[in-house]
């Protein structure tokens, strides 16, 4: 038995020639995480305890180890993982496989599983949800739908192809389902660049590309047919964990919109058509223009077409009022 400050380790098995060992030991565990993360250098922070049994076996020079473990405590990136339980498989020829199963309360169960040898990492994930990820990269993640997808990390550069597929796209209190591709590629540490051929939702039917330093600066572009002005405010409102000081708007047409700036405070700008426009107690026919968002304050400016209101309004808003 080895007993340390990351956990116990019971060994029994068979030695044979000391001076070029033959052996196999069968081994049970319970350890920290961190012990496998380490040993097997994956990504991201995981904090808990797992258990297990595996065998130790060296043959013909060679070391090879395999194992299954289960634990009740796994966080990754302080997300609790729920059940989880998986196998190892390891040895110095082939390399070595990891597998993750997990299973949080009310939510589907997820798969990864991960393959390594050398400095290269790859592997897929199967109804995965994201929302670890977003946690490390400290942006609100109000999506409810899992990712499908694969992904190889070489010299801590991570580069991942996933895929949302859900076909009902209602929204459920503050959680918004998603479907289509998006293109991850992180380089270790705390830039990320993202696209997105095409991603649809109840609110937006959209294409994407961007990138972001956390902590310091975002830079993004969005593109497409938004399908409900007021959802996409919402979700904007809690992607950027900001209140807009504006009387709601609704309607449906063609949006562009960029967000950059400081990551805390992005600045928000868009180009739009729009039709069947509502405007607080107000229904307009049509809307093009423009809008700026720095902070708490916004600028727009309107052109209006509808047989009864014809015209251009420019509206200011800030923190303390409206001004048209």
């Amino acid at each position: 038995r080895f007993r340390g400050p990351d956990g116990t380790v019971n060994v029994e098995g068979r030695l044979v020639n000391p001076f070029d060992p033959e052996l196999e030991l069968v081994n049970s565990f319970n350890v920290k995480i961190g012990l496998i993360v380490d040993l097997f250098e994956l990504p991201f922070e995981w904090e808990g305890d797992a258990k297990g049994k595996g065998r130790l076996i060296r043959s013909n020079g060679k070391f090879a180890f395999n194992s299954e473990f289960s634990s009740d405590t796994l966080e990754l990136n302080d997300v609790y993982m729920g059940n989880v339980d998986g196998k190892i498989d390891f040895d110095e020829v082939d390399g070595g496989h990891v597998e993750f199963r997990m299973r949080k309360k009310d939510l589907s169960r997820e798969y990864l599983s991960i393959r390594f040898r050398g400095d290269r990492l790859e592997g897929s994930a199967r109804g995965f949800y994201l929302d670890p990820i977003m946690n490390f990269i400290s942006i609100p993640w109000p999506v409810s739908s899992p990712a499908w997808g694969d992904f190889s990390i070489t010299r801590r550069r991570l580069r991942a192809d996933i895929e949302f597929r859900d076909q009902i796209l209602d929204v459920d209190g503050f959680n918004y389902p998603f479907k289509g591709q998006v293109n991850v590629d992180w380089d270790g540490g705390k830039k990320f660049s993202f696209t997105s051929p095409g991603l649809t939702s109840s609110f937006a039917d959209v294409e994407f590309e961007g990138e972001m330093t956390v902590g310091e600066n975002i830079d993004f572009t969005i593109t497409g047919e938004v399908l409900d002005v007021k959802l996409a405010r919402e979700f904007i409102s809690l992607v950027l964990n900001k209140e807009f000081k504006i009387p709601e708007i609704r309607g449906k047409g063609s949006a562009d919109l960029r967000i950059f700036g400081d990551f805390i405070f992005p600045k928000v700008q868009a180009d739009f058509a729009l039709i069947s426009v509502g405007f607080d107690k107000f229904d307009v026919n049509s809307v093009t223009g423009n809008a700026e968002i720095i902070k708490n304050d916004f600028k727009g400016k309107f052109d209006v077409d509808d047989p009864f209101v014809k015209g251009k309004i420019d509206l200011i808003t800030d923190m303390e009022e409206v001004k048209a």
